[in-house]
């Protein structure tokens, strides 16, 4: 499984963003306790393979149905946007 998702917004580490499977499984990607820095951008690029992938618990579930990448802004004074996102399940 691959995650990628692009955002902007003037302070990323406000945001908190789950992806979340058909089964309702939610996975938090990212969020203002793993925030490292403050920028306009906040590009995401996940790989389930990777060791220690927050994508690892959606390994072996179901894939087919209707998946949603959740955006939260904690602080509502700021404005930001989703560029696009995409997922691909590999099934082998």
């Amino acid at each position: 499984m691959h995650l990628e998702a692009s955002i902007t917004h003037p302070y990323t580490c406000d945001l908190t963003v789950r992806l979340i499977s058909p089964q309702g499984t939610a996975i938090t990607v990212a969020d203002p306790t793993i925030c490292s820095r403050s920028a306009p951008n906040l590009p995401i690029n996940l790989d389930s393979s990777t060791p220690g992938s927050p994508l690892a618990p959606f390994v072996g579930e179901e894939a087919e149905g209707e998946w949603r990448l959740q955006v939260v802004d904690s602080i509502t004074i700021d404005q930001g946007s989703l560029s696009g996102w995409g997922l691909t399940v590999r099934t082998d």
